[in-house]
């Protein structure tokens, strides 16, 4: 990377953790483009080099770094390790984003604006398309090897993990407290395990 485009990028993240900070003390309909650029200490012609509008610029400070974890996700998905350890990684680390940015998301969820975009929901669509695929994949491995149930479609598997993982994310922001991911997946596991016809046991 050349000097000026390390500018570039600087200035870009500047803005960026000025928006965070703003976003994050008042509500979305307080915060002006004029007081992103004075905390980010740039002018305000400078946003617009970036960011088509203050509705842009929110839904990629949301939104940032969800390309980086999804590959995280997909990468985990397709690895050698159990089907366990492989939702729990995946849990723990879409767990992470989305408890960082839930506040954003409950905007993003409720004000007009993004709900009449259609190309930011088409982008969420996908994002959240590929996230699920990923759970699917490492559902259909655990089925075809034997550890999974057979009598259960892997598309109830999902729904019924992303819905508690969605549970554990708003409890969280909402009393402070997480319930233990290893307990919830180990809970998971043990209604969607295959058993031995014999002795009626997991043979996770």
């Amino acid at each position: 990377m050349s000097i000026r485009e390390e500018k570039k990028e600087a200035k870009r993240s500047a803005i960026l953790a000025a928006a965070e900070g703003l976003f994050r003390a008042r509500r979305y309909d307080e915060v002006t483009l004029d007081q992103v650029a004075k905390k980010a200490r740039v002018g305000k012609g400078t946003i617009y080099l970036y960011f088509r509008n203050k509705e842009a610029l929110f839904f990629q400070m949301v939104t940032e770094d969800f390309e980086s974890m999804l590959k995280t996700v997909e990468q985990i998905a397709v690895s050698d390790r159990d089907i366990r350890r492989r939702l729990l990684d995946i849990c723990s680390e879409t767990s992470a984003f989305f408890t960082a940015r839930f506040m954003f998301l409950q905007i993003m969820h409720h004000e007009e604006q993004f709900l009449r975009n259609r190309q930011m929901q088409s982008r969420l669509k996908k994002d959240r398309d590929r996230l699920r695929a990923a759970l699917h994949r490492v559902f259909l491995d655990g089925i075809r090897n034997g550890v999974l149930r057979n009598d259960c479609p892997a598309d109830v598997m999902e729904i019924a993990l992303v819905g508690a993982m969605r549970f554990r994310n708003m409890s969280a922001c909402e009393t402070g407290a997480a319930i233990d991911l290893e307990a919830m997946i180990d809970l998971f596991l043990q209604g969607a395990a295959a058993c031995n016809k014999k002795s009626k046991r997991t043979v996770l």
